[in-house]
């Protein structure tokens, strides 16, 4: 009975069909899905563990039969044994944790598996930057003509007349009712008008009146594509300061933890968001696939 419960479990079609179903979930979670991954689920996780129990049984039945077979199959197989142990020890064992910082604020406390969790560091925002592709332009769109939104400048429609009092590109009202930019981004643009010297007018990107004021302006952003998001941040660590520049898709790396650059909150001004993970057991994945690539390099031979 024990000898058709091995043959089961090590069985050739049971390998297929639990791959294929990992590939699928793989592909899904690469290219489609939207929230989070699927990587670190319950299903995923007892979908590796059937393969590892296919594969160990496969490979044990392979030694009590006096190692049949080429040197390649072992070397390959238990690398991917390896492989799924390391990724299970990196899955429970994991740190990853979410760090929203202003301009110039500083901490080493962040929120992990709803505890507050300590890093062995004080990460600083020295200042949060947008760049783009080209500096945008803020333009007034009236009919089929544009114009630039500079102070001064007047919009004839028939008998009104309006006149471009201020131009923002990030507006915002500070504590002393002001209007005032932000940011040196293009997060809020606006634009304030006096129609005939009288009545103000407000026009904000994507609304064509504000108030219920009506307006046959617009307002329009040229050349706001945004090229990537950068995070200038310190690091105080055993009393040293280390300054670092923290990009999209290109994560810091500090005394076994990353820190990435993972998004920004324009309603803040200079507000970013920074991701900090730890994984202790990656190197037992690279291990893994290490026993995997000597396994395909003696099998070519």
């Amino acid at each position: 009975m024990s000898g058709k419960i091995i043959n089961f479990l090590s069985s050739i079609k049971m390998f297929f069909v639990v791959s294929g179903i990992i590939s699928i979930l793989l592909v899904y979670d690469t290219i489609f899905n939207k929230k989070e991954s699927v990587i670190y689920s319950f299903p995923f996780l007892f979908l590796c563990g059937v393969l590892f129990i296919n594969i160990f049984f496969c490979t044990l039945s392979r030694i009590l039969s006096g190692f049949k077979g080429r040197k390649s199959f072992y070397f390959i197989h238990i690398g991917i044994l390896i492989a799924i142990l390391g990724f299970f020890l990196s899955s429970i064992f994991r740190f990853e944790a979410e760090v929203g910082l202003k301009k110039n604020e500083k901490t080493k406390r962040v929120e992990f598996n709803g505890y507050l969790y300590e890093l062995p560091f004080v990460i600083k925002l020295n200042s949060f930057k947008i760049e783009y592709y080209k500096y945008p332009e803020l333009f007034i769109r009236f009919a089929n003509k544009k114009y630039p939104c500079e102070k001064g400048i007047y919009i004839k429609n028939g008998e009104d007349i309006y006149k471009i009092e201020n131009c923002f590109n990030d507006f915002s009202i500070d504590e002393n009712g002001k209007y005032i930019n932000k940011t040196v981004y293009f997060n809020n643009p606006a634009a304030l008008l006096y129609l005939n010297e009288k009545e103000k007018i407000w026009l904000f990107l994507n609304k064509q009146n504000h108030f219920g004021q009506a307006s046959p302006l617009s307002l329009e952003v040229l050349n706001d594509d945004i090229k990537n998001f950068k995070s200038e941040i310190e690091i105080y660590y055993k009393g040293r300061t280390y300054n670092f520049d923290v990009y999209v898709n290109e994560p810091v790396s500090f005394e076994g933890y990353k820190i990435y650059q993972t998004s920004y909150d324009p309603s803040y001004g200079e507000f970013s968001v920074l991701t900090i993970k730890r994984d202790k057991w990656v190197w037992v994945i690279f291990l893994g696939f290490i026993s995997i690539s000597a396994g395909v390099f003696l099998w070519i031979l």
